[in-house]
């Protein structure tokens, strides 16, 4: 019965319950062209009350940890960039549609503090590797789970039936999901952001964050998404002298690993800076006002 479900499928099916705002269209759309200024982008950003209180919330966080208050949109370009804005944009509104699919399968606020915990430790990874999009991470991270949403609420049945498949065999979620449904979230939300026409680097790290070997040009920042949903899901335990092989128990991707060229040491620093940030970041990312 599962065969005749694909990620596109379940995905076409939700779409317009999940349409970003029309304000994310507008900001691709004026940063695309290479006359913009500054102003335009100030100008979208500031006719929505609701988005603009909730990104100078996020500017003046301890997310970026800025000297002074900024008050102005224009002071957030200014300081933060139109690129780090645009991500910003993107990450609150798609939490924010991505309520629409509430599932009693899912524990949305446990769901949001891993994700936004997810995102924080590949935005640090990513800055720790001296990548040069990290807050594409960020958001990549935080939005790494969103085709459990869709999929818990496209099948709930089959849903449950893998919870406890994975449940009762010990296996992870996304193997479950394979031998239930020959896919798994991860590609379901790979589709998702291809339907809002995301960049390919959100698209491939979403998609194959449980296999980011096979992300191909992005496998470095599927890699990292990888590292830090593991570190995440681990609750930052783990052993400081791990050999390859208890590093594959653990759940990560040696190779993955490989390419960010960090040890577990640093990876534990990592988790100790998110761990005292996350909470406060939910709660702004996420609040919806």
């Amino acid at each position: 019965m599962a065969e005749k479900y694909t990620p596109e499928k379940l995905v076409s099916g939700v779409i317009n319950l999940v349409t970003l705002p029309e304000i994310c269209r507008k900001i691709n759309l004026v940063m695309a062209d290479p006359d913009h200024s500054r102003h335009d982008i100030e100008h979208l950003v500031s006719q929505d009350p609701a988005l603009t209180m909730r990104i100078l919330r996020i500017v003046n966080s301890s997310y970026y940890a800025l000297p002074r208050k900024i008050d102005r949109v224009d002071q957030a370009i200014s300081i933060i960039g139109e690129d780090d804005l645009s991500n910003l944009i993107l990450a609150t509104s798609a939490t924010t549609v991505l309520k629409r699919l509430g599932n009693p399968l899912i524990d949305f606020q446990e769901f949001w503090r891993h994700s936004v915990e997810c995102g924080l430790m590949a935005r640090a990874i990513a800055k720790q590797s001296h990548h040069a999009n990290c807050e594409t991470l960020f958001t990549s991270g935080l939005l790494h789970d969103v085709g459990k949403i869709v999929l818990y609420y496209q099948l709930p049945e089959l849903a449950r039936a893998v919870l406890d498949e994975s449940k009762m065999t010990g296996c992870r979620i996304e193997e479950a999901e394979q031998r239930l449904l020959s896919f798994d979230h991860a590609q379901v939300g790979g589709a998702l952001a291809r339907a809002w026409k995301l960049p390919e680097i959100l698209c491939r790290s979403v998609a194959f964050h449980h296999q980011p070997n096979q992300a191909e040009a992005f496998a470095i920042e599927a890699g990292m998404v990888h590292i830090a949903n593991v570190l995440s899901n681990r609750h930052g335990s783990l052993p400081v002298d791990s050999s390859k092989t208890e590093i594959e128990d653990l759940g990560f991707d040696p190779q993955a690993l490989e390419l960010t060229g960090l040890s577990i040491n640093k990876l534990l620093e990592t988790v100790e800076a998110v761990q005292e940030q996350s909470k406060e970041v939910q709660t702004m990312m996420c609040s919806g006002t």
